[in-house]
């Protein structure tokens, strides 16, 4: 696993004064989580599913201007990036409570909209409506941190969002493939053109070759016809 170059901040606890890159899956056996009360917080979440939460809900971008506020990262890869903010999610300090309020505010809409739901039904319906649209990111922030959540209702969305990343990478695979493909036709395209160019270049500078003897020997011919009427 990856050692990211990370300094903290002096704003942090000495007692998290040496970062090393946690596994975004630990070992772990989920159990019954569901917030007594209210929305759970991010801390409050299994930590089996902080890697999930943080990669889907949150973009590349937002996660590092975030984890910029706590420790250096100038210097450090999106993958490193996001395995502080996934050790850090469960700790319940500043940057748990930073990403929290991040993901809060990135998905207000989507939270206010499964807040009606007022048992586990109604949050399944909401939740497979979503799934079906497309808007996972918010909606999985929702669900998870949703009072009414069950824990087979946690494990269904997560394992639908674990599916989702292998869907789409292998889009991605598919895509990366085409446009090798692509590349590939047009070097070749590209290099016919070429050719082609060079060819018609060829024929143009023999044209005017021709043309220009051509001129030469009609102003012969006529400097000659000159000539002979002169005399």
């Amino acid at each position: 696993m990856l050692k990211p170059p990370f300094k903290l901040a002096s704003a942090l606890d000495a007692t998290v004064d040496t970062l090393s890159a946690a596994p975004c899956f630990p070992e772990h056996t989920p159990g019954d989580d569901t917030p007594s009360g209210g929305r759970a917080r991010l801390a409050d979440l299994d930590p089996y599913l902080h890697c999930s939460v943080i990669g889907t809900c949150l973009s590349t971008g937002e996660l590092r201007k975030l984890m910029a506020r706590f420790v250096f990262v100038r210097d450090s890869g999106d993958l490193e990036v996001h395995h502080e903010a996934v050790r850090f999610a469960g700790q319940g300090g500043a940057i748990a409570k930073a990403l929290h309020k991040t993901l809060d505010q990135r998905h207000a809409a989507v939270i206010q909209r499964f807040a009606k739901a007022r048992e586990p039904q109604a949050l399944a319906a909401l939740w497979g409506d979503a799934l079906r649209l497309g808007e996972v990111p918010g909606a999985y922030w929702a669900v998870l941190t949703h009072r009414e959540i069950t824990p087979a209702l946690r494990q269904q969305a997560f394992g639908e969002v674990h599916m989702l990343s292998h869907l789409v990478g292998a889009a991605n695979r598919a895509d990366i493939r085409r446009l090798v493909a692509l590349e590939r036709e047009n070097a070749e395209l590209r290099d016919r053109l070429e050719r082609q160019q060079a060819r018609t270049q060829e024929l143009l500078d023999e044209r005017e070759r021709t043309l220009a003897q051509r001129r030469d020997e009609l102003a012969a011919a006529l400097a000659e016809r000159d000539a002979a009427r002169a005399q």
